[in-house]
């Protein structure tokens, strides 16, 4: 078994649990910081390891939301959550190394505690990170600030002036 595979295997098991497992790291101010990351998603917008879907309240009406995971049974929950909550997504099953996107697909990429599920902790981040630069890149993105706490990141860009829509 690869060690991709032995991650995806665990989250699968843990599916069910997930939620109660991560409850803690919404107490010490996980749940704020991903309000306040996903308020900021436009239109037509990824989320990279949607897991149990967890975030799918958060984002505003407006965005046309593709969920990706590496979990059948962590997807199966976000389908579950957005049947629920009535919430219009497409789930794929994928890992942030090869999203099943085109260049230029999306206006919004959003990522929250995702990278702990790669199995490669050097090579495979900075695969992920590498394939959802492509879309920023494709999308005339300039990042503009990186607000840190701890291991928390906030990337937060915009399109280049070039880019930009003058009406």
């Amino acid at each position: 078994m690869s060690a991709q595979n032995a991650v995806t295997a665990r989250y699968d098991r843990i599916a069910r649990f997930y939620d109660l497992i991560d409850k803690p790291m919404d107490l010490m101010g996980v749940r704020r910081r991903r309000k306040r990351l996903l308020r900021q998603a436009r239109d037509t917008t990824l989320e990279v390891g949607v897991g149990t879907g967890r975030n799918l309240g958060l984002y505003s009406e407006n965005v046309e939301l593709t969920g990706t995971d590496v979990s059948t049974n962590m997807l199966a929950k976000a389908q579950q959550v957005a049947a629920t909550d009535r919430i219009h997504a497409t789930f794929e099953l994928a890992g942030v190394q090869q999203l099943p996107l085109g260049d230029g697909s999306l206006d919004s990429v959003t990522a929250a505690c995702v990278f702990c599920s790669v199995a490669d902790p050097v090579a495979d981040p900075v695969a992920g990170l590498a394939e959802v630069a492509r879309n920023v890149t494709a999308a005339g993105l300039d990042i503009i600030e990186v607000r840190r706490w701890g291991v928390w990141r906030e990337i937060v860009a915009r399109p280049l002036e070039s880019t930009q829509d003058p009406t």
